[in-house]
Parts: C-alpha cells; structure tokens; sequence
C-alpha cells in the first residue's frame, strides 16, 4: 500500500532544512517544528538526505550506488538477482565518527550562537556517552543472510523473499483464518549465536533444540497462556528474552484445493517457523511483515500445529543487530503483530504498487502463476472512490471502502495470453484522472484499486488496496516545503507506538500497540493537540497505522531504528543487509 506522507530525517536538504524536536517527560509525544534556512551558495554536491534516497534505492533495487541520477539515455541493466547488502559508500559533508550525519551552517535563520550549541550539544550528548560505556557488545558477527532479495522478472523487478514473491499484506476478500488469540509459550534460554547462524549451518542444532514441541501430540499445558499479537516481556520483565510459541488449530476442508501463505505482521526479533513439524523459513527484523508458504505443510480438515521459536537478543550485548542498544522505547519481544492464514489461487494478484501523480498514478501489478496448466489469463482494473464513514473506518479491507452506489471511475481490461508453469511477471496499467480530487490533511481524499485476475474467461483472484494522489516537494526557489504544489507547514508531534492504557498504579499499561482500536486512539490523541504530522517511533509501525493515518489525514514520518553507531558497528550492521532489508520491507 502507499503511505501517507512520508518524511524522513534530514541533517541538511537543498532547502536547508532542520528539524528540533521537544520531548515531554513520558517520552511519548513530541512537538515537531522546522526551521527553514535560506540557502545563498551555488549549486553543491548532494546532501545527506538526497544521497541516502539514492543510495537506499541502490541497495534493493540493484541500481547503481551513489548521487547520480539515471540517465534516460543510457538505461541501467539490472542483474538477475539483486542481494539487499550491497554497502553504501560514505556521504557527502558527513560528520566524522556519525556515519550519515551531515553538518554545515549555512548562515542566516535562528541559528543558534557557538557557545550556546556547544552547551547543548553538550547537555544532550553526555547521557549517552555515559550510557554507552555500560554496554559492551559482543565481538561475535552473525552469518545469516537476509531473506529479502530483487529478481529480474519480466515486466521489471519483484521482491522476493523465502522464495516467493513478497505479497501485500493488506487484508483482501480471499479465503482466510485468523491465528490470533490466546496462544501457549514456553520461556526459554536461547542461543543468540545460533539464531543468528547461516540455516544452512544451524538447521541440525534448530531441530535437536525443537525436540517433539511439533509433535502432533505434544502436551502444552504447562506452558504459560499468552495473548497474540502481543508481547513475553511486558515492562518490568527484563529476563524473559526468547522462547518457543505454539497454536494448535482446525483448518476446514475448503483449504484443500489452494495454494496457501501463513502472513506475520511481526515478530522481534529473530524468528523460526514450524508448521505441523515442517520447517518453512526464518525473519529477522523486529518490525516489519513477512510471509511463508504453507501449501505443503497443511493438512485441511483437520486440527494443525504451528511452533514459532523466537530469540529477542538484549540490547547492548552486541554489535551485529538493528538496534544494537541506546534505544529508547521498551524492547518488546515475541510475536508483535497479527498472524493469518491466506488462500491463494492457481493464478493470483500477488500485489499492486502505486506511483501517485496530481493527475493519475503508475501502477504495476505482480502476477503470479503457479502449477502446470496453462490458462488464458487477464486483468480487470478498475478505479474506485472511497468514502471513510464510522462505519468502515477501522476496516482493514480496503474494499469495504467503496460505497455501494459507485460507479467505478476507470474500467480498464489487460490481455495476459497464455501462462504455463510457475512464473512470476509485472504489469504495468497506469491512468491518468481529470480533475482528481487530491489528498492533503484538510481534505484525505481516497481512492480504491481492484485488480481482478481473469482465468479462461472466469474471474479467480481480486487485490483490493487504497491510495491518495499527492506530491510533496521542496520548493526549489524558497525555504517551504510543498504539498500537491502549495506551500504547507505541518503541526508535527512524535509517539512511541505502546500502549498506555489501562494506567497502573500511575504507571501506563505497557505493551505493542495491537489492535486498530488502540492505533486509532492514539491518532486522535494527536488530532486533539491539532496535529498533521505524526513521526512514528523509531521503527516502523503497525501495518494498519498508515493505513488509518491515511483515512484521518495524516501525514507520516517513517524510519529504521538505524542509529547509535559508531563506523565500526555502523558498518557491521549495514554490511549483513539487514538495515536494507528493514528499509525495503517498510518500503513495500
């Protein structure tokens, strides 16, 4: 799905942009406020900001690294398979000892005087570096690869991830089982150096320390209930670092004739997946959506286990983790995010990218062919509006967004031809819309793309995902941020994405924020102080936090939990791939 707004944390843009930020005591919301400086000098190198885009871009997409710009002219050829470590080189202006850190004063503005910014830098800096000498990380570096890799297919590169194309996780009106609820755990020790082990190397060690967990008959009962989605280390729990999650449910009969993904909104941090005793794959990165294919491991209409063991290393134990400490939100655990079971047809819509303009939007569709038949196949696009009303507002299907009376506004058929055996393809269907109505937080205008996949001249498949039509830009002219060509100035606060209700002896709840309910509230609790922008925490949020942001208006700053870093454990990190990964994975 697009995301709202999204800003990210600049050290220096074109605009001479700089962002201060005020934090309240319970650290949970924070006022936002740029300052603009104007920028005299001729035409510099790229700033920290516009070469960190290119060399992100770089990173997943097999593009070359650095600054430059594609030429038109002289097209990149992509390689076949793009793995996401690739390294970025060091930044322009960047501040030395802070990789992608970019200082320059420019003059001009409120900036403050040299004495009074030593002071505070000074102020501020201090309770870290004193934090920092009572964390020791490990010298051990992990050897497990990223999951997440770009392949060439036709039509254009695909995100592929544990051998399948990475799909939306927007909820779709396909045959679905929800696994949340009340699930059974067992606390346990885990190796950190195992869980972070190459699979290929840690799988004999992985199954000796899985036993008979996925037995068919495996007794549970003295395991601890435990809620999912949610957390094994509520505060003050510091002990609990990892352990093993089971579910034993019944699958219907109706299963039996699909193809199958087992989706995880989120697991932290590192987590290994059995299904009725089946090894299906491994995650890292605690933050972000990933999917497994189940097909083989099912059994419909009849009861089916799933083992999850989770590893959530201590922060500050070592060097090799995105973050690797000095964080400050509470390091929840175990299985975060919400977990469900998806059908999918022979032939499917595996996802739908959307390029807004201010007059229609790029759309390219991954499709998705697997078995041995071959079928004539289609799509039907079409463009929907949407209308948020209290009723649908909190839905996380994207179609129940569209009123009952509406007429599509683009209707649009795309001939596919035969396709035989597995494959994977891209296809592009753009549109362009007169007079669009564009969105902005005064005005969240929405619209509603439906992908339906024709097969042999009947529909199979239909891919549901919402969108707004919008630019944001920096004014290349004057110190202002643009919004669909208009200046803007958002009202800007920050939270950490935990729950704070019920409040306990004067203490908040504590926990991950799982439940729309509970993302909805604290959106309004920042509508309530008149605020536009929202920057969320320091990791990315809850899959449904854009996609409400986006119903209410709200513009959203997004970021990796990338910082903290010295060259050396900067460069550990970014060389394993993982960052990238979580930038991709957010990304997508």
């Amino acid at each position: 799905m697009l995301r709202g707004v999204s800003l990210v944390k600049t050290f220096g843009s074109r605009s001479s942009a700089s962002l201060f930020s005020v934090t309240s005591r319970d650290h949970r919301l924070e006022v936002a406020t740029f300052h603009l400086h104007p920028r005299n000098e001729a035409a510099e190198p790229a700033t920290c900001n516009e070469f960190a885009t290119t060399a992100a871009k770089g990173a997943y997409s097999g593009w070359p690294k650095g600054p430059k710009s594609r030429s038109s002219a002289a097209p990149m050829r992509r390689p076949t398979t793009t793995p996401v470590q690739q390294r970025l080189r060091t930044l322009p202006n960047e501040v030395p000892g802070h990789p992608n850190k970019c200082a320059r004063y420019r003059g001009g503005g409120s900036m403050p005087n040299f004495r009074l910014a030593v002071t505070a830098a000074t102020c501020l800096t201090l309770p870290l570096a004193l934090a920092a000498c009572s964390l020791v990380p490990s010298g051990a570096h992990a050897d497990l690869a990223p999951t997440l890799t770009f392949q060439d297919e036709p039509g254009g590169p695909v995100a592929f991830q544990s051998g399948q194309p990475v799909p939306t996780f927007d909820r779709q009106p396909r045959l679905r089982q929800e696994l949340g609820g009340v699930w059974r755990f067992q606390p346990q020790g885990l190796d950190t150096n195992l869980s972070l082990t190459n699979r290929s190397s840690a799988q004999k060690a992985l199954t000796a320390e899985l036993s008979d967990r996925a037995g068919v008959l495996y007794d549970t009962s003295g395991w601890q209930a435990i809620q999912v989605p949610g957390s094994f280390n509520p505060p003050p729990d510091r002990n609990t670092t990892g352990g093993f999650y089971r579910t034993d449910f019944l699958l219907p009969d109706e299963w039996g004739n699909t193809y199958s993904l087992l989706k995880f909104g989120a697991v932290r941090y590192i987590a290994d997946v059995w299904l009725n005793g089946h090894y299906l794959g491994y995650h890292e990165g605690g933050d972000t959506p990933f999917a497994l294919d189940a097909t083989g491991a099912l059994v419909p209409g009849a009861y089916n286990n799933l083992v999850v063991r989770v590893d959530n290393p201590v922060w500050g134990t070592r060097d090799d983790i995105v973050p690797w400490g000095l964080a400050d939100w509470w390091n929840y655990g175990g299985i975060v995010g919400d977990v469900w079971l998806e059908a999918i047809p022979e032939t499917s819509a595996v996802r739908a990218d959307v390029t807004p303009h201010l007059d229609g939007a790029d759309v390219s569709v991954v499709v998705q062919h697997r078995g041995k038949d071959t079928v004539n196949a289609g799509l039907e696009v079409r463009l929907w509006p949407a209308q948020i009303t209290a009723t649908n507002r909190l839905s996380p299907d994207a179609s129940n967004l569209i009123p009952t009376d509406a007429q599509p506004l683009l209707d649009h058929h795309v001939s596919l031809g035969e396709i035989t055996g597995d494959s994977v393809f891209r296809v592009a269907a753009p549109f362009a819309i007169r007079s669009a109505d564009l969105w902005s937080p005064s005005l969240p205008a929405l619209y509603v793309l439906q992908v339906t996949v024709i097969a042999n001249n009947e529909p199979v498949d239909d891919l549901y995902t919402s969108f707004g039509l919008r630019q944001v830009r920096v004014d290349s002219t004057a110190p202002r941020v643009l919004l669909n060509g208009e200046p803007i100035v958002f009202n800007g606060v920050a939270l950490h994405e935990e729950r704070q209700m019920p409040v306990r002896e004067g203490a908040p709840g504590g926990g991950p924020l799982t439940s729309v309910d509970e993302i909805e509230s604290v959106l309004a609790r920042a509508q309530g102080v008149h605020a536009d922008l929202i920057r969320v925490d320091h990791h990315p949020p809850n899959q449904m936090l854009p996609v409400l942001a986006d119903r209410l208006g709200l513009a959203l700053w997004e970021e990796i939990p990338l910082y903290h870093f010295t060259p050396q454990t900067f460069s550990i990190a970014t060389d394993r791939g993982i960052p990238q990964q979580m930038l991709a994975e957010m990304d997508l």
